[in-house]
């Protein structure tokens, strides 16, 4: 029993002690280099949107994409324009994502617990709204704006005029999803409005077309059957 624990000690005194912290210290500059890495992805990735949100809200004028990455400041001018060409005003804005708040109350997102909460304006004026329903098969889930599209179809709505989503969750105004964009495209008009709100209540605002430029094949609605 000696001789073995002499030759225990005399491992951890010796190379092999030596190669575990070599091993050590190559990891910790590994996870270093991966920390910084991962940094420069995601800084690319914000200046890459900013620059993008710059361009749809700035076409007129253009503010260097730079400052509005710095502020992150939407111009108000292209807000209110986008307001007036939906029909809207503010009051009506403040009541969309109000409802819109509420109703994440609803949220069923036992798996994410990733809430998320939508409200249409119907074209006459009522307000329906919809919330993520998930499910353990993850792909089945739904998307609160789309759960909203669904719910006003089913009481006899198809025209839409803006959408507030809000994310209680979130640390940024998001966005919908691809396919809740297509979904969203098929009964709301190009200029219609759409309001992502945070969960510090910070707002972003865009029109259809901007969430889903080069739209298409509306034609097919109109095109006779055999």
């Amino acid at each position: 029993r000696g001789l073995g624990l002499s030759r225990v000690t005399r491992r951890d005194t010796g190379p092999e002690r030596l190669y575990r912290e070599f091993r050590a210290s190559a990891r910790r500059v590994h996870h270093d280099q991966d920390t910084d890495c991962r940094q420069s992805e995601e800084n690319s990735f914000q200046e890459a949107r900013m620059r993008r949100i710059a361009i749809l809200h700035d076409e007129e004028n253009a503010i260097p994409w730079r400052e509005a990455m710095s502020t992150n400041a939407q111009r108000p001018d292209s807000e209110t324009n986008r307001r007036v060409a939906a029909g809207l005003d503010r009051g009506i804005e403040d009541a969309l994502v109000i409802a819109a708040r509420e109703a994440t109350g609803a949220s069923y997102s036992p798996y994410s617990h990733f809430r998320v909460g939508a409200a249409l304006l119907c074209e006459n004026g009522t307000i329906v709204t919809g919330v993520n329903v998930e499910n353990r098969s993850y792909g089945l889930t739904i998307c609160a704006e789309r759960s909203a599209v669904v719910s006003a179809i089913t009481a006899g709505h198809v025209r839409f005029r803006a959408v507030a989503i809000y994310g209680p969750d979130s640390a940024y105004p998001l966005p919908p999803c691809g396919a809740c964009r297509q979904v969203i495209s098929e009964f709301m008009p190009p200029d219609a409005m759409v309001i992502c709100v945070d969960r510090t209540g910070r707002r972003e605002t865009y029109s259809v077309e901007e969430m889903l430029p080069h739209d298409g094949l509306h034609e097919l609605r109109e095109r006779p059957t055999d």
